[in-house]
């Protein structure tokens, strides 16, 4: 289910739910959306594979993390008459590179591009090829996900962003650099027990969810009518048509 409060708890919640998202994927992706009735969510870990920064802190941010982490660990071993293995164990432990790993096995997130429209960017990344965009809007995945129990949070990612000891760590999940802009990027995110999983499916209303569906706009006109036949034979009675971002003048 969305959960509001998260959200709130986590950066922000989106108001806005007229809030045009897209997701663009390839046709077996698409075609384990119309199957599970899921949208596959992969760890930040499986994320950071593409992105090693994903989920961590950047170098300058880090050395300021752990010196903080460390001295205030060591005030607190202070107050409470620590032993002196206790002082070395935090002297000699890198807690930022466990919290960082805490990460990367415990988000689970969904990625969407927010945008009034079409892109061309998201279509050549990520959509090329014979690719499919699945059009939506905020509220209606806040919507979609009221069949899944589990509490989902759906926040922008700030990018650019610095993260320091005041912030919650939660947030190395939801920034990226600036060089990432392009994606404008949204969330839904889910926070689990530590797990080694790659990803996992969260429930959602497809019928909800998905307000209409643009196949890759050099496709030939088979690969609409392909796409078409799959989706009606799932039992979604969705428009799809092939992207006009092409067309001639």
């Amino acid at each position: 289910m969305y959960d509001e409060s998260q959200s709130r708890e986590f950066g922000g919640a989106i108001e806005d739910d007229a809030v045009q998202i897209w997701r663009y994927v390839n046709l077996p992706t698409l075609l384990q959306i119309l199957q599970t009735r899921t949208l596959f969510f992969p760890s930040v870990a499986t994320l950071a594979a593409t992105d090693p920064w994903e989920g961590r802190w950047y170098p300058e941010e880090l050395r300021v993390v752990r010196s903080g982490l460390k001295e205030s660990m060591q005030k607190q071993l202070d107050g409470d008459a620590g032993t002196e293995e206790d002082r070395n164990r935090v002297e000699t432990t890198d807690v930022t590179a466990i919290i960082q790993e805490a990460i990367g096995k415990v988000v689970y997130v969904s990625c969407w591009h927010e945008n009034s429209d079409e892109s061309a960017a998201m279509w050549s990344i990520y959509g090329a090829n014979h690719g499919i965009a699945l059009k939506s809007r905020v509220g209606l995945l806040k919507a979609a996900l009221a069949v899944e129990e589990r509490p989902v949070a759906i926040l922008r990612v700030q990018y650019g962003s610095s993260l320091g000891l005041k912030e919650a760590p939660i947030l190395l999940a939801l920034r990226k650099r600036n060089s990432f802009t392009h994606e404008r990027e949204l969330r839904a995110l889910v926070v689990t027990d530590p797990s080694n999983a790659v990803g996992i499916p969260i429930k959602v209303n497809i019928e909800t969810l998905i307000e209409k569906m643009y196949v890759w706009p050099l496709a030939p006109s088979w690969m609409v009518d392909v796409v078409s036949t799959e989706v009606r034979l799932h039992g979604l009675d969705k428009p799809v048509e092939k992207s006009p971002l092409y067309d001639p003048a």
